[in-house]
């Protein structure tokens, strides 16, 4: 059917093991792609977002550092602008 093409012009077909294309996979990177790190992909749902969620009520970076404190916690020490030496005043 097709006598004007020339058979050495296409690549020949070469089947080989699954676990040499794996290797290839692995070692290799392609420009464009994520590294495939050989770990595979776990099953996600559609629902499935990357990265964090925008729930102000998780624990943060900035909470941990500021936590939460109460009121009585914010305010200024009973002591302050007192001397705490005996027998000492400012």
């Amino acid at each position: 059917m097709h006598a004007e093409r020339i058979e050495e012009s296409f690549p020949k077909t070469v089947i080989v093991k699954k676990t040499v294309e794996d290797v290839k996979g692995v070692t290799t990177d392609m420009l464009g792609t994520v590294k495939n790190l050989g770990q595979g992909q776990a099953p996600r749902d559609k629902e499935f977002t990357y990265g964090i969620s925008n729930n102000v009520k998780d624990w943060n970076a900035a909470k941990c550092l500021m936590g939460e404190p109460t009121q009585n916690e914010l305010a200024p020490d009973y002591d302050l602008g007192k001397s705490k030496k005996p027998n000492c005043t400012n």
